[in-house]
């Protein structure tokens, strides 16, 4: 028999149970809390275990599917939405939820009683306190309305692309390129690859516009299937010019007696007010024709029909304007030879010169609305543009596009209504090419170089002057100063090369009858005395008069020292040795010195702040060129008594400046000229520094010096 308790277990018994009972009624409010929460919940929710049946569903749930909590808690997925729909779209995104994963999925779903909806539905893992997954949460959120109005959106959009597009096409183009146009783009909508148009043209007979894509024809090879007879296909066609309605056949017709067939096609009647005024064809989709094809055909035809059918009714009443003017006149003509004998016939002659007059006004508003879309053509132009119109003997200024406001910064508006010879007095080269285009009735072009009237800026400018009927010119006016600029520099830098290299060839020569010279006149006489001296030495010593030879030797000594430094001159000259032996730092300072020797009323002053390792070794023969041909410069042109020397590393950069205060020149003038003979000075130093990748400046002022400037990027 077991022992009794003791009163202390059965205290420890009774706390433990008032703890479990406290734990108890939290775990019951928090289940009642979660469930409230999971009941209000407006999309439906669900919760379902490892083996894919439902353990849980709000009340939204069931509204949805019409079912009551018994007929779903405890049956699986695929007892509630079919074992299809489980199986391709729900089954394996729940398994990678199982695994631990949160899923997010959009798409469409149909569901028994809810039919076909557009819904996002989220899996949530629920992962028990030990990490396992022990089944999924569900929630979804039906957005069928909001994707529907985001189809519809862009179903509008493209529609309104599609229109906008068409309107650029009638506003811009010719009948015969609008009706091409409007097809090509019913082609690449319906990925067909042909189509055909045919019309009702301005001789009010029937006329085609066929194209084909990728080298595709109207003929093409039968595909399987059926084939229905030429006879069917004209059926075809004779039912949607009838009931006035789109009707296509994805069955291969037989195209004659060749055996010869369209593979697919669609019939689509131009109607307007109840009348078909055009039929398009489209054919051998490589996909079948489906009811999208019809939908995106149908506002494109219904936008156009309108507009076509107005142009037709232009060119019927065009053609019917010329008739009447024609008959007109032969009436004139006859009513002149019979006017005595046919008097009574006045009153209908006057009958028709009403008509005409109504017609005539009909035809005047039409024009005038032609004008309406001519001025917001003209507005819309982006190249400036004015229009100046006939006034005796003269133009005035009568209108301009919103391109002319930008580019005058809207300063155009002053000047409407004033005349070319106000404005271009001082440019009788325009004012006669808007003359000419007005009395030739033609288009003149040409490329000026002109200060604007408006803002008073230098450019060039590209002028076309258009005649436009009756009496204005209208001037296009397209801005090519960057264009012009660079032409222009363009060809200073090939004239500068050409010069460059006819003087580097004369400059060689030149150098090389300079050492020619200097080795005749100094060291090639050096050379002859000393071979006098050992002549006149050998000559006593084979007289054995030893003294007087040892004395002649002794002579030739100083004659052979002067040969080497007159040799070690010229080298020194062609390059310094000391630029290899020493660098540029000691290179910079004997010329310096050198310079200072023979130009003793130069005082040179030089700041250097880099190390020799900071230049690179192919930039010291430009730095030290640069600095010779500067000083020498300075020596022959600048009458000044002090030059600046600065050699620095700034920031990463090599900047060499050179400068004096002399009495300068005009540095702009001299760089820009056309005609200018710069020798190997200027043009050298700068075309070393740009084939060095370096930059070169020259800043001069008349009575204050110049500055040359060269910046090298390490």
């Amino acid at each position: 028999m077991p022992d009794k308790p003791t009163y202390e277990q059965l205290e420890k018994r009774i706390e433990r149970l008032e703890r479990e009972a406290v734990s108890y009624k939290r775990t019951k409010e928090a289940l009642k809390k979660y469930d409230l929460i999971f009941s209000s919940v407006q999309d439906p929710m669900a919760y379902i275990d490892k083996d894919y049946l439902y353990r849980a569903v709000n009340d939204t749930y069931l509204r949805i599917f019409r079912k009551t909590r018994e007929e779903i808690v405890g049956h699986s997925i695929a007892d509630l939405l079919g074992k299809q729909v489980f199986d391709r779209q729900i089954k394996k995104h729940i398994d990678r939820c199982l695994e631990g994963e949160e899923v997010n999925i959009e798409d469409w779903f149909n569901y028994p009683t809810w039919g076909t909806r557009y819904a996002i539905i989220t899996y949530y893992p629920f992962v028990e306190d030990d990490g396992t997954v022990s089944g999924v949460a569900i929630i979804a959120r039906d957005i069928t309305k909001r994707k529907k109005t985001e189809e519809k959106l862009n179903k509008t959009t493209q529609a309104l692309i599609i229109r906008n597009k068409i309107d650029q096409i009638l506003l811009k183009t010719s009948d015969q390129e609008m009706y091409t146009k409007i097809l090509n783009i019913m082609i690449e909508g319906t990925i067909s690859r042909y189509g055909t148009f045919e019309y009702i043209d301005q001789g009010g007979g029937i006329s085609y516009i066929s194209i084909s894509t990728k080298g595709s024809s109207l003929i093409s090879i039968p595909q399987k299937g059926t084939e229905i007879s030429d006879n069917q296909w004209e059926a075809l066609c004779s039912l949607a010019l009838t009931d006035k309605k789109m009707h296509y056949t994805n069955t291969p017709i037989k195209a004659g007696e060749e055996g010869l067939v369209i593979a697919k096609s669609i019939v689509v009647p131009i109607v307007y007010q109840d009348t078909v005024i055009g039929t398009i064809v489209l054919a051998n989709k490589e996909k079948n024709y489906i009811e999208n094809d019809r939908r995106f055909l149908e506002p494109i035809v219904k936008h156009i029909a309108p507009i076509i059918h107005a142009r037709m009714q232009r060119n019927r009443e065009e053609n019917e304007r010329k008739q009447a003017e024609e008959a007109l006149k032969r009436a004139h003509d006859e009513l002149e030879r019979i006017v005595r004998m046919r008097t009574s016939e006045l009153l209908e002659t006057n009958e028709m010169l009403k008509t005409e007059i109504e017609e005539r006004k009909r035809m005047e508003a039409a024009l005038r609305q032609s004008e309406e879309m001519f001025r917001a053509q003209y507005r819309g132009i982006p190249v400036p543009t004015f229009t100046w119109k006939k006034s005796q003997d003269d133009f005035l200024l009568v209108d301009y596009n919103k391109a002319t406001e930008d580019f005058t910064r809207g300063l155009i508006s002053k000047f409407v209504g004033k005349s070319a010879g106000e404005l271009y007095g001082d440019r009788p080269d325009i004012i006669q090419d808007i003359h000419l285009c007005y009395e030739r009735k033609s288009f003149i072009r040409r490329e000026i170089s002109y200060r604007m009237f408006t803002t008073d800026e230098n450019k060039y400018l590209a002028l076309t002057c258009a005649f436009v009927p009756t009496d204005m010119v209208m001037v296009h006016m397209e801005d090519i100063t960057e264009k012009k600029m660079a032409e222009e520099k363009m060809k200073r830098s090939e004239k500068n090369l050409r010069i460059l290299s006819s003087q580097l060839l004369n400059a060689k020569e030149d150098e090389r009858k300079r050492i020619s010279q200097e080795l005749h006149d100094s060291v090639g006489q050096y050379l002859t005395s000393i071979k006098f001296h050992t002549e006149n030495t050998l000559s006593q010593m084979e007289k054995k008069s030893s003294k007087a030879g040892l004395k002649a030797l002794k002579d030739t000594i100083p004659i052979i020292q002067t040969t080497i430094d007159e040799v070690r001159r010229i080298s020194m000259d062609l390059r310094p040795s000391t630029l290899d032996d020493l660098g540029i730092l000691a290179t910079i300072s004997w010329f310096c010195r050198e310079f200072q020797l023979v130009y003793t009323n130069i005082r040179i002053n030089k700041t250097i702040d880099i190390e020799e390792g900071d230049v690179p070794e192919h930039l010291k023969i430009i730095i030290f060129r640069t600095i010779q041909e500067s000083l020498n410069n300075v020596a022959k042109h600048s009458q000044a008594d002090t030059a600046d020397i600065t050699l620095l590393n700034r920031n990463g950069n090599i900047e060499l400046t050179i400068s004096d205060n002399g009495k300068g020149f005009d540095a702009q003038e001299k760089l820009m000229s056309e005609d200018y003979n710069r020798g190997l000075g200027l043009a050298s130093m700068e075309e070393r520094a740009e084939l060095s990748n370096g930059i070169f400046s020259i800043d001069s002022v008349k009575g204050l010096g110049t500055l040359v400037m060269t910046t090298w990027r390490i």
